[in-house]
């Protein structure tokens, strides 16, 4: 399993996002910090149902392709 945090607070962000996560043939959930309420990352009505306002946590099932993505959504990672 890999973790990490990503911020789409523009409405273009979010939809290259869910069009990467897409690409995957695997678990990738979204949800925010102090929610326990997930998502499917790769569904567009899902991800605009949190609040992207602040960053969201991804996390992937799979660790090897949850590296390959992680590094192709790069530009919207934050610490």
């Amino acid at each position: 399993m890999l973790e990490f945090k990503v911020l789409l607070n523009m409405i273009e962000d979010a939809k290259k996002f869910v069009s990467i996560a897409s690409k995957y043939n695997m678990d990738i959930i979204a949800r925010n910090p102090k929610s326990i309420y997930e998502v499917d990352a790769s569904s567009i009505m899902g991800m605009f149902s949190l609040d992207l306002s602040d960053p969201i946590i991804i996390t992937t099932n799979n660790d090897e392709l949850g590296r390959k993505f992680k590094t192709e959504v790069k530009k919207y990672i934050v610490h």
